[in-house]
């Protein structure tokens, strides 16, 4: 199972761990946060888009394991 997480960057640099593990259901993601509001993350292997609500402390609640599709998702 993917999980997604979000950090938090501290002035030293240094990451701290706001939510871990936040369950997808997916094969392998990545990540784009578009406006700190909601994060999303586009799955190869199936050719979806997944949606988080990002929280005012940065944490991540998953909004929809299949936000949306793509035309052609990879060939298995």
């Amino acid at each position: 199972m993917v999980a997604a997480g979000s950090y938090r960057i501290g002035a030293d640099g240094r990451l701290t761990p706001i939510s871990t593990a936040v369950a997808d259901h997916q094969i392998d993601i990545c990540l784009v946060v578009t406006n700190g509001e909601y994060a999303y993350g586009s799955n190869y292997t199936s050719g979806t888009v997944l949606s988080w609500k990002v929280g005012r402390d940065g944490s991540l609640t998953l909004l929809h394991e299949v936000a949306g599709t793509t035309d052609k998702p990879a060939a298995g």
